[in-house]
């Protein structure tokens, strides 16, 4: 054999190097037949690992090829002339592709919204889905969510922070409402690396929406709110029997509500339902199910507080009838400028569920909730809380579950408040209760992590890396709180006492605001008034003695001139 024969190239040369090299290869026809080469029984577990995740990138490129093929044939039907009486080029579009892709109208033409905008509006996040590594429906769902800013300008910076956070990269720098991110700077040469890249993004579906929502209420402030208090309008419940949408004998019942609230509830469920213990024959899901419906019907009232319940420190306490049950804890991040007044920088649930100054402030005044102080660097991460205690302590755990907001297993949204407080490196092994050396996983993840094959590390607080038995490992970390920023006119206080100052003055000047508007709105009341006595009585001098009852009765003026006085005290003012 020539010993210069030529080396294998293309799908050859990646099976030759080892299955691991489908890793490193861009989803494309190369890809597809390297994974038809090798039968699955014929692959190891590790193997088998690889292959899953180069036919998930596969299947994105092409589903993503297919919405291309689309744009490309309705591009050109645009482009065609028409007659009067001709159908439009989205219908002719919708018509002709309706067929091979057995999809309804509405469907079809919303996949051309989509692309469109993913080639035109925000083509480097079309570079992730045409790659194959961000699901089409999801970058669809990011679309739709900047569509809402009315600064279009802004979309590009979203785009950009968009793509800094699931990539990994450091954020793009700004100036007022202007990205100075250009593709000659730091920024832009990272985030051009890091586009050419072949992995998939490591953030489930709900994780990007999440921080979509959170950049876009960032973005625009004042229009996140509107669009909340348009959403908080139209709050309801709903409840259907229908057999067609229920199994036989069930039904559904359905609450719209702020999400903070909705997440309380859903807390103060899950901490009720373990009280039943491991006896109760009942899942999860099961038991909350049945403690909702028995406390809105009535039927039981619970007694014992949310904090109790966490601490485990007394029996739940199921009876009748009790006024009002205790506080429940309310799991929102709110920067101090929002509380303040002085910056209207939105707050976060625990699940990083973005929500607006104005409903920050009106949970802080609700004499209902409980607030925990818990400090943050400026990049909104928080502060190093230990014991030395084996149990980790209250501050502690509620700190650990502020931090990492969810499960930290890979791909899992799981509440860190229904998990388990978990020593990275074991107790036994030397492992101290410690912010740095704790986290708060699912039940069933805890189980995994202690299972054999698979290892955990925290090389920093909040950030897990995960061993899996293939060898492959996965890296999480949790989301950053929101951190307010100081108005120009205010100065960073230094010290309590010009905190203190600062307080009494934004509080002096917000009750004079206050005032302005009362007496505004006295005056309004006052001048309508006026204008129906005018109406009614065309000639508003007092008549006099002798005719006082042709004109005018002297009750009827008795009762008009208190309404003039008033006016007059109020012009006065």
């Amino acid at each position: 054999m020539d010993q210069h024969s030529e080396q294998p190239t293309g799908p050859a040369a990646g099976l030759a190097a080892g299955w691991p090299a489908a890793r490193k290869m861009a989803a494309g026809s190369e890809l597809a037949v390297l994974l038809a080469t090798r039968p699955l029984r014929s692959l190891s577990d590790a193997e088998l690992i690889d292959a899953t995740a180069a036919s998930h990138r596969l299947a994105g490129h092409f589903e993503a090829h297919t919405l291309a093929a689309m744009e490309e044939l309705h591009t050109r039907r645009e482009a065609e002339p028409r007659r009067p009486y001709d159908i439009d080029a989205t219908q002719q579009s919708t018509a002709e592709l309706r067929p091979v892709l057995a999809a309804s109208a509405i469907r079809v033409q919303g996949q051309l919204r989509t692309v469109r905008s993913l080639t035109r509006d925000v083509p480097l996040l079309g570079r992730l889905v045409f790659a194959g590594r961000l699901p089409v429906w999801v970058a669809g769902k990011c679309v739709t969510e900047m569509s809402l800013l009315t600064d279009k300008a802004k979309v590009p910076i979203v785009e950009k922070r968009l793509l800094a956070r699931l990539l990994d990269l450091a954020p793009p720098t700004k100036t007022g409402d202007h990205d100075d991110s250009d593709p000659l700077s730091e920024f832009g040469r990272a985030l051009e690396l890091a586009l050419t890249d072949v992995e998939v993004v490591r953030w489930t579906p709900g994780q990007v929406l999440t921080l979509i929502r959170q950049l876009v209420a960032a973005a625009e402030p004042e229009e996140f709110d509107s669009r909340f208090r348009a959403a908080f309008r139209d709050r309801r419940t709903s409840a259907s029997t229908d057999p067609q949408d229920n199994p036989p004998g069930m039904g559904r019942l359905t609450i719209t509500h702020t999400g903070h609230d909705v997440e309380t509830a859903d807390h103060r469920l899950s901490l009720l339902a373990r009280q039943f213990g491991a006896d109760d024959p009942r899942s999860m899901d099961q038991r909350k199910a049945d403690l909702a419906i028995d406390l809105l019907c009535g039927r039981i009232e619970v007694a014992t507080s949310t904090s109790a319940l966490e601490a485990g420190d007394e029996p739940v306490r199921i009876r009748l009838r009790d006024p009002r049950p205790g506080r429940a804890q309310v799991n929102v991040s709110v920067p101090i400028q929002t509380l303040l007044g002085v910056s209207d920088d939105s707050g976060q649930t625990l699940s990083g569920l973005p929500i607006p100054a104005s409903l920050a402030r009106r949970i802080a005044v609700d004499p209902d909730s409980t607030w925990y102080r818990l400090l943050t660097d400026q990049a909104g991460n928080m502060v190093e809380l230990s014991t030395r205690a084996y149990a980790a302590s209250d501050p502690l755990w509620r700190a650990i579950c502020t931090r990492d907001r969810t499960c930290p297993f890979p791909c899992c949204n799981g509440s860190a408040l229904a998990g388990d407080t978990d020593h990275t490196h074991t107790a036994a092994a030397g492992g101290p209760t410690s912010y740095p050396n704790s986290g708060r996983p699912c039940r069933a993840h805890h189980h995994v992590r202690h299972s054999r094959g698979f290892g955990l590390s925290q090389p920093a607080p909040g950030v897990f890396t995960w061993t899996f038995p293939t060898g492959h490992s996965y890296t999480t970390r949790p989301q950053a709180h929101p951190v307010g920023h100081w108005p120009r006119h205010w100065s960073e206080p230094g010290s309590a006492a010009e905190l203190s100052r600062a307080l009494a003055l934004l509080a002096r000047d917000q009750a004079a605001q206050t005032d302005r508007g009362i007496h505004a709105m006295r005056r309004a009341y006052h001048q309508a008034r006026l204008q129906v006595w005018r109406h009614d009585n065309p000639d508003p001098d007092p008549p006099p003695e002798d005719v006082a009852g042709d004109d005018m009765s002297t009750a009827d003026w008795d009762h008009a001139w208190p309404v003039v006085q008033d006016w007059l005290e109020l012009t006065a003012a």
